[in-house]
């Protein structure tokens, strides 16, 4: 019974969401310092619907050794150094979506804390 008052609690929110037209931009805006509960599903929800199961040993394999792009930032501070990185930036973003920076500069201890 928790888990039905669960879901039309978060479809209501999720609703309301959507209607009001911000979007995460409003959650910006909004200074939200915590992810809304709608955003957050279950464990066992993230469980069963993205870990194959054991006996698919393929499945599990490509999904272990997956690669994504990963851009360095060494020599960012260089003009010349700069075109190439923001051009690679640019096409990465464009043909994946998502990518992962190294060499940024920025301390560990607050990367941990956000």
């Amino acid at each position: 019974m928790a888990s039905v008052v669960d879901n039309s609690q978060r479809e209501m929110e999720i609703k309301a969401f959507h209607e009001s037209k911000a979007g995460v931009k409003g959650l910006v805006d909004a200074a939200v310092t915590k992810l809304p509960s709608m955003f957050i599903h279950p464990p066992e929800d993230l469980l069963s619907s993205s870990l194959p199961e054991e006996e698919d040993d393929e499945h599990l394999h490509k999904i272990r050794s997956l690669q994504f792009p990963v851009i360095d930032l060494t020599g960012f501070d260089s003009p010349e150094c700069r075109k190439g990185v923001v051009e690679e930036i640019r096409s990465t973003a464009e043909s994946w979506g998502f990518f992962q920076l190294v060499n940024h500069g920025i301390p560990l201890d607050v990367m941990e804390g956000i």
